[in-house]
């Protein structure tokens, strides 16, 4: 891996960390305003984890699949996210 490619990819990471947060702001600072939203930490992690799971498969998949797979992986991946999120929140399966 060259000095550019390894710059690149802390890049993406460093934007994915970022991405994180502010998603994971948006029920922060709901449940201050709401008594809808009471999220503990449990819920904070697996959504994090949930998150950076489904980023990562995405920015390794834009370096090591073909290109003729990479929307089908990404696609692939939002679409598992989703799941996992709805069967966490409401319990679909």
């Amino acid at each position: 891996m060259s000095k550019v490619t390894g710059k690149v990819q802390l890049k993406h990471f460093v934007g994915l960390l970022v991405l994180i947060v502010v998603v994971l702001s948006i029920p922060f600072i709901a449940g201050h305003f709401s008594d809808e939203v009471n999220w503990g930490v449990v819920d904070y992690a697996v959504m994090a984890t949930l998150l950076f799971v489904t980023g990562s498969v995405i920015l390794v998949g834009r370096t090591l699949v073909p290109t003729r797979y990479k929307s089908l992986l990404t696609v692939g991946a939002i679409i598992l996210f989703l799941l996992t999120w709805a069967e966490l929140a409401v319990g679909i399966l």
